[in-house]
C-alpha cells in the first residue's frame, strides 16, 4: 500500500481533477481548431466577422475594416447593440446565430444606440450585408496569423501544459505551468468563438473558460516568475521574507526593505565611483579647472 505524508491530497483526486480539466479544455480546443482550420482552408465558404458585441449591455468591441461598405448606415466601434433581426440583444451567441442563419451572402438587421455630444443616445437601424472571409481585406496575412497564433500556439501550450502536469501531478509548479500555458493559449483568440454555435449551456461553459483564462494569464505568469526562478545572491544574504513575516506592521517591514536596498546601492556606488555621486569638496577645484579647459581648450 502506498504511503503518503499526512494532510496531502490523494493522487487519484489530483489525476481526476486533471482528467476533467483535460476533457473540457480538449473539447474546447478541438472545436476551436476545427473552426479555425475551416477558416484557413475554405475562406470563401466561411462567414466573416464584421462586428462583435460584448455582454451584457452590448457595446460593440470590434468592427471589420470594411464595415463602412457593408453596413448602411455604418456601425461604429463603441455603439451599443440594441437588437438583432428584431429581437433584443442578450448575448454573443445570439449574434453568432443570426450570422449563421443569414449565411455568407445574406444580411441582418441591427439596431444600435449611439451616444451624441450632448450625452443622449440615438437609435440607428442598420442593414449589415455579410461576406466570406476571402472577401475581406488582407486575407492572406490574416490566414497566416491564424495558423500561427490561433492553431499552432494553443496546441503546443495545451500539450506541453498537460504533459508537465501529468508527469508531476503533485508538484504545485507543474500545475502553475499548466494554468500559465492554458491562459497564454487564449491571448490571440479574437475570432476563437466556435463555442457560440454550441448548445446554450455548453456555450456558456465555453465562454466562461475563455474569459477566465484570458483574464488570468498575467497572474499565472507573475506567480511562475516569482516561484520558479532562484533567488539572487543579494536576496539570499538579506532574509526579507522572514523579516516581513515575523513583524506585524507591514509598513515597518517595507521601510526596512527599502532602507536595506538603499544602503546596498549607496555602498555599491561608493565602491565603483559612480558618476551620480555628489563630488566631495576636495574635487571642486579640479572639476572647475576641467570645465574651464573644456570651454577654452586653447
Amino acid at each position: 500500500m502506498e504511503s503518503r505524508p499526512p494532510h496531502t491530497v490523494p493522487s487519484t483526486v489530483l489525476y481526476g481533477l486533471l482528467a476533467a480539466l483535460f476533457a473540457w479544455a480538449g473539447l474546447y480546443r478541438v472545436a476551436c481548431t476545427i473552426d479555425m482550420t475551416r477558416l484557413v482552408l475554405h475562406p470563401e465558404s466561411t462567414l466573416g466577422t464584421l462586428f462583435l458585441a460584448d455582454w451584457p449591455d452590448g457595446p460593440i468591441t470590434f468592427t471589420a475594416p470594411d464595415i463602412d461598405q457593408r453596413a448602411d448606415p455604418p456601425i461604429r466601434k463603441g455603439d451599443r447593440l440594441v437588437s438583432v433581426d428584431g429581437e433584443p440583444y442578450r448575448n454573443p451567441p445570439q449574434l453568432a446565430a443570426a450570422f449563421a442563419r443569414a449565411g455568407v451572402r445574406g444580411s441582418i438587421q441591427a439596431v444600435v444606440a449611439r451616444r451624441g455630444d450632448d450625452g443622449t443616445e440615438e437609435e440607428i437601424a442598420s442593414t449589415v450585408r455579410l461576406r466570406s472571409v476571402a472577401e475581406g481585406r488582407k486575407e492572406v496575412p490574416s490566414r497566416l496569423l491564424v495558423v500561427v497564433l490561433v492553431i499552432l500556439m494553443p496546441a503546443v501550450c495545451f500539450l506541453v501544459g498537460f504533459w508537465v502536469a501529468a508527469v508531476r501531478v503533485r508538484d504545485p509548479m507543474a500545475w502553475l505551468v499548466l494554468l500559465m500555458l492554458l491562459g497564454f493559449s487564449q491571448v490571440a483568440t479574437a475570432r476563437d468563438l466556435a463555442y457560440e454555435n454550441w448548445p446554450t449551456w455548453v456555450s456558456l461553459l465555453g465562454a466562461t473558460y475563455q474569459v477566465i483564462f484570458r483574464l488570468t494569464w498575467p497572474i499565472w505568469f507573475t506567480l511562475f516568475g516569482v516561484h520558479f526562478a532562484g533567488r539572487l545572491a543579494w536576496e539570499r544574504e538579506r532574509p526579507w521574507d522572514r523579516s516581513a513575516s515575523s513583524r506585524s506592521p507591514r509598513w515597518s517591514a517595507t521601510w526596512r526593505r527599502c532602507s536595506m536596498r538603499g544602503r546596498s546601492l549607496r555602498s555599491r556606488a561608493s565602491s565603483t565611483g559612480s558618476i551620480f555621486r555628489r563630488p566631495s569638496p576636495q574635487c571642486w577645484p579640479f572639476a572647475t579647472s576641467s570645465w574651464s579647459w573644456a570651454r577654452n581648450p586653447a
